[in-house]
C-alpha cells in the first residue's frame, strides 16, 4: 500500500474513533432523565457520572504526557478503544450507583486518551489547508453522531429497551473501532514520526512561554465549561420547559449546526482566527434568544443556529495550536485538550447547582456566556502570535 493509500485509511479510522467518542457523549444528554429516576439523584449529584468521566480525561491526559514518544500511537489508540468499550458492557449491566460512577470514570481516562490522540495524529498527517479541512471534516463526524446518537437511544427506549441495554450498543461501535485501529494502523510507523519528541519539562516549559498555547488553554476551557453543560443539560431544558419528544431532539438541533459549521468553514474564505474571535458573542447572542422567547419555533432555530455559529470553534482552536508548533503536536493538544475536560468537568455539575439555587435557564446562559471569553482568549492569542512574526 503506498504511503497516500496508507495515511488516507488511518485518517479514515480516526474519523471513525471520533463518531465514537460522540455516541459516548450523546449517552449522557439522552440518559440523563433516566439515570436520576433510577438513583434518585439530586442537585449537583445529577451531574456527577459526567463529571467523573470527564474528570477521567483529565487524569488521561496528565498520564499522557508519561507516554508521549515512548508508546506508539496506534498502541494507545487500539487501549483506549477496546477499554472504552470494556467499560460500557459493564454499565450495562446498571449496577451500584458507587460502580456506576467508577466506570465512568475510567470510561472517561480512555476518553482523554483518544481525544488527544485522534486530532495530533490528524495535525501530523496532514499540514496547511488541507490540516484544517481533515481537522473540521473528523470534528464534523462528531457532529454527525451528536445529531443522529440521541434520537436513535430515545427511540431504543421508546421501543422497549432498558436505558441500561443502550450502553450494549455504543460497546459494540467500540468494539468495531478497536478492531479498525487494529487493521488500519499497520505500517502507521512509516507516515508518523518515528523519532515523536518524549515529555520534558523543559519542552513543556518552552511551549508555554511561547505565550500562545497558555490563552488557547483558557480558551479551550471556556469552551468545555459550555460544552459540559450544554451536553448535560440542554436536553432536559428544552424538555422541561415543552415537553419531552422535543427535549430529545435538542441537542441533535445543536449538532446539526455543529456539523453544518464544519462542513461548510472549510469551504469558505473566512480566515479561521477571525472566525474563533466573532464565533462566540455570536453563539451566545443566539442562545438569548432561546431562553429569553418561551417558542418551540425560536427555540428549533436558536440552537441550530448557535451550534452553526460555534460548531468549528474546537478544531479551529486545534489547528490553531498545532499550526503554531507544528513539530510538537500531540505537545500541544494534551495541555489544550486537559484544559478543555477541566471545563467540562466542572461545566455539568455548575448547572445542576445554579438549578437549584436558581433556575435551570439561567444556569444554561451561565454556560453559553463562556463563549464570550473563550473568543476573548483567541483575540489575545491571535494578537500574541501576529506580534511574534511581526518580531521575528
Amino acid at each position: 500500500m503506498n504511503p497516500n493509500r496508507k495515511r488516507l485509511t488511518l485518517a479514515l479510522s480516526l474519523m471513525g474513533g471520533m463518531l465514537f467518542i460522540s455516541s459516548i457523549f450523546a449517552l449522557h444528554g439522552a440518559l440523563l432523565t433516566s439515570i436520576i429516576r433510577h438513583f434518585h439523584l439530586e442537585s449537583s449529584a445529577q451531574g456527577l457520572p459526567s463529571s467523573l468521566a470527564f474528570a477521567g480525561s483529565c487524569a488521561a491526559l496528565v498520564m499522557s504526557f508519561a507516554v508521549i514518544g515512548r508508546v506508539s500511537r496506534p498502541t494507545m489508540l487500539k487501549c483506549a478503544s477496546g477499554a472504552c468499550a470494556a467499560m460500557l458492557a459493564i454499565l450495562s449491566f446498571a449496577p451500584t450507583f458507587a460502580t456506576y460512577l467508577i466506570a465512568w470514570l475510567l470510561v472517561g481516562v480512555a476518553l482523554g486518551f483518544m481525544d488527544t490522540l485522534l486530532s495530533s495524529t490528524m495535525a501530523t498527517l496532514y499540514s496547511g489547508k488541507m490540516a484544517t479541512r481533515m481537522m473540521c471534516t473528523m470534528h464534523m463526524l462528531y457532529g454527525v453522531g451528536s445529531m443522529l446518537f440521541p434520537p436513535a437511544y430515545a427511540f431504543l427506549m421508546r421501543s422497549g429497551i432498558a436505558w441500561n441495554r443502550i450502553y450494549l450498543f455504543t460497546a459494540g461501535l467500540g468494539a468495531l473501532i478497536c478492531l479498525a485501529f487494529t487493521v488500519f494502523a499497520r505500517g502507521a510507523g512509516e507516515i508518523l514520526p518515528k523519532n515523536e519528541p518524549e515529555f520534558s519539562f523543559p519542552l513543556l516549559k518552552t511551549l508555554l512561554k511561547n505565550g500562545v498555547l497558555p490563552l488557547l488553554m483558557i480558551a479551550n476551557f471556556c469552551n468545555g465549561v459550555f460544552m459540559g453543560g450544554a451536553t448535560t443539560w440542554l436536553n432536559r431544558y428544552v424538555e422541561l420547559r415543552f415537553d419531552v419528544s422535543l427535549g430529545d431532539l435538542a441537542l441533535s438541533f445543536l449538532f446539526l449546526g455543529v456539523l453544518a459549521s464544519r462542513l461548510l468553514l472549510p469551504m469558505t474564505p473566512i480566515d479561521p482566527k477571525n472566525y474563533l474571535i466573532g464565533a462566540g458573542p455570536l453563539a451566545f447572542i443566539a442562545f438569548l434568544f432561546v431562553i429569553l422567547i418561551p417558542s418551540r419555533i425560536v427555540t428549533c432555530v436558536g440552537i441550530s443556529l448557535a451550534g452553526l455559529i460555534l460548531g468549528a470553534m474546537i478544531p479551529c482552536m486545534l489547528d490553531f495550536g498545532c499550526s503554531t508548533f507544528p513539530e510538537n503536536t500531540l505537545m500541544i493538544t494534551t495541555p489544550m485538550f486537559l484544559a478543555y475536560y477541566i471545563g467540562q468537568t466542572l461545566g455539568s455539575p455548575a448547572v445542576g447547582f445554579l438549578e437549584s439555587h436558581i433556575s435551570l435557564a439561567f444556569g444554561v446562559g451561565t454556560c453559553a456566556a463562556f463563549l464570550v471569553v473563550n473568543s476573548f482568549f483567541c483575540l489575545l492569542a491571535a494578537r500574541r502570535q501576529r506580534n511574534q512574526q511581526y518580531i521575528k
